[in-house]
């Protein structure tokens, strides 16, 4: 993904927490109307709201993106291929039999269009240029 932490939605990111996973009252407050600002020796700029974007460097961020991207599972699991996930990198891999290699591609590819539908309708980008796919054949003749 492209940007991925910095690109979370924070209205989409609430609507999730609170419809998905059943956070609601003080403990969603907790993750809205987040803001910053930026010190330079003594001077502080004003506070400005933070409308996109998990905190850097905390527990919290690759929670709660993990919490965002949640139904790329569901997306991975419908296609019946398996699914890793580490921070905002993705693999997907199956297995099939030399036979089935033109069903198990097309596939694939189906399961990966989705995946880039909807992470275009929840404003993340899809990384065409790390995208990598890697064939292995094991065994038989």
């Amino acid at each position: 993904m492209t940007a991925a932490f910095d690109s979370v939605d924070h209205v989409i990111l609430l609507e999730r927490l609170r419809c998905t996973f059943e956070i609601s009252d003080v403990a969603l407050a907790w993750f809205s109307g987040r803001t910053q600002s930026v010190r330079l020796r003594d001077e502080q700029s004003d506070f400005q709201a933070v409308p996109h974007g998990v905190p850097r460097g905390s527990v919290l961020g690759p929670l709660l993106f993990i919490l965002y991207t949640a139904e790329l599972s569901d997306i991975a699991a419908k296609h019946h291929i398996n699914v890793h996930f580490y921070a905002d990198d993705m693999q997907l891999y199956l297995t099939c039999q030399r036979d089935d290699t033109a069903a198990c591609t097309s596939r694939l590819a189906t399961c990966i269009t989705e995946i880039g539908d909807w992470m275009a309708s929840n404003r993340l980008l899809l990384n065409h240029q790390k995208t990598d796919l890697l064939w292995c054949l094991c065994g038989g003749s």
